[in-house]
């Protein structure tokens, strides 16, 4: 079952926000065609998470950005009553935009530039991840790019404002090849990156053995993960099942326990 048939959703983050789902995505403009067209970025909502609404379009041209058709993979987080929508350019910046009423919208842009600007780090600065970590602070992180082709991906704390960042950049030391748009996770004390391994179309999964995602603690160069490799999540397949990861993919769902769903484990 296709819950957001013939619409372009893309690079899907789901959220559970006061009790209700909301999927942050891009948009193609065409999809299933070779090359991809994205104008826009969305916000559905669902009760379900079998059917959804679209509640908010978040164009460039309200942005710093202006109007343009890169418009890479997002994330989603709150913090102190507001909403913070993080999206990125093609492999160039990564902005913010907020809200004060809710997760549906509208944003606004408050910095009027980006949050991650180009040559920010030694790779590309688009694709974010935010994670929120459960510790007494409840730190936040962003974290993003890639570890094939010479690059790395990195880690930074977001401030209380989640507009600004608390630290330089830290490198994350990620054995073996994994692709853009990571997804950041935490399980039995142990700090999960997820992402698609574009040459192999599959999904990658470490475990981090550090005392928080930038180990504010410790102040290591680097972050570091052990890495493990997992079998890809098919759309259309079972729970227990795997397949290929695209990236304009037939949404299925169940659900979960999570209040978070990776764009790399398709909602099935």
């Amino acid at each position: 079952m296709r819950i957001i048939p013939n619409m372009g959703v893309c690079d899907p983050h789901v959220h559970i926000f006061n009790g209700k789902a909301y999927l942050f995505s891009t948009h193609d403009r065409s999809p299933g065609q070779p090359i991809f067209t994205m104008d826009d970025w969305r916000i559905f909502s669902s009760d379900d998470l079998l059917n959804w609404k679209l509640e908010y379009t978040l164009r460039p041209e309200d942005t710093f950005l202006g109007k343009n058709a890169e418009c890479y993979a997002t994330d989603a987080a709150e913090r102190n009553g507001k909403y913070y929508f993080y999206y990125s350019r093609a492999q160039s910046c990564t902005g913010v935009a907020v809200s004060e009423t809710g997760p549906a919208g509208p944003y606004h842009d408050p910095l009027g530039k980006p949050l991650l600007p180009p040559g920010f780090a030694d790779t590309p600065s688009y694709d974010p991840t935010v994670f929120i970590d459960d510790d007494e602070d409840k730190t936040p992180y962003i974290m993003w790019g890639y570890n094939i082709y010479g690059k790395r991906y990195y880690i930074a704390r977001l401030n209380e404002d989640m507009i600004s960042l608390a630290e330089e950049p830290r490198p994350v030391v990620i054995e073996g090849h994994m692709s853009d748009a990571c997804w950041l996770t935490k399980h039995g004390g142990k700090y999960f990156p997820t992402c698609p391994n574009t040459p192999l179309q599959t999904a990658s999964m470490a475990p981090m053995n550090t005392e928080g995602p930038s180990a504010k603690n410790t102040r290591p160069t680097t972050a570091r993960f052990s890495p493990i490799t997992i079998r890809r999540i098919s759309p259309t397949a079972s729970p227990k099942t795997w397949g290929p990861a695209k990236r304009s993919i037939p949404i299925t769902a169940r659900r979960r326990s999570s209040t978070r769903i990776s764009r790399t484990t398709a909602i099935s």
